[in-house]
């Protein structure tokens, strides 16, 4: 399943989506480090792999 991964600003601390949209299986090949922009604060800073998660993560719901 393709999930849309998330971010938590490092500024404000609020989650966004970022434009990348993954399987898990592709998530754990990925060398992975991007610049964005928060859309709550507007503050932009770099994330590296360990930062991105995947929206159910945070919203508890079933794996599937």
């Amino acid at each position: 399943m393709t999930e849309t991964l998330m971010v938590t600003c490092s500024h404000c601390s609020r989650a966004f989506p970022t434009p990348i949209q993954v399987d898990r299986a592709t998530l754990d090949a990925l060398v992975l480090t991007r610049v964005y922009e928060c859309p709550h604060c507007e503050a932009a800073d770099t994330y590296v792999k360990a930062d991105h998660f995947h929206r159910l993560d945070i919203t508890g719901e079933p794996q599937g």
